[in-house]
């Protein structure tokens, strides 16, 4: 029988298995129809692969671009990082 992976858990190498590094929302002012993007990101990470933390970095960043090119009414942005090992 096959194991499942459990979402943000360590695999046998050390990376993690996240698929939800980051919450994007968009609202839009009711005045002036301007829209106001924030992203939060919890990064989780063995404290050995230091390259987890910048590839989920690397993902949340395309992520906010695409979200930028896509929506031309974005005026303001708040981009916030929280960082923890594991």
């Amino acid at each position: 029988m096959k194991e499942e992976k459990k979402k943000n858990s360590v695999d046998q190498a050390g990376f993690l298995n996240a698929d939800n590094i980051a919450m994007f929302s968009l609202l839009e002012f009711k005045e002036n129809n301007e829209c106001f993007l924030v992203c939060n990101t919890h990064l989780v990470f063995p404290a050995n692969h230091n390259e987890k933390k910048l590839s989920q970095m690397i993902m949340a960043l395309k992520a906010f671009e695409t979200i930028i090119n896509h929506f031309s009414k974005i005026s303001f942005f708040l981009f916030v990082f929280e960082i923890n090992y594991s």
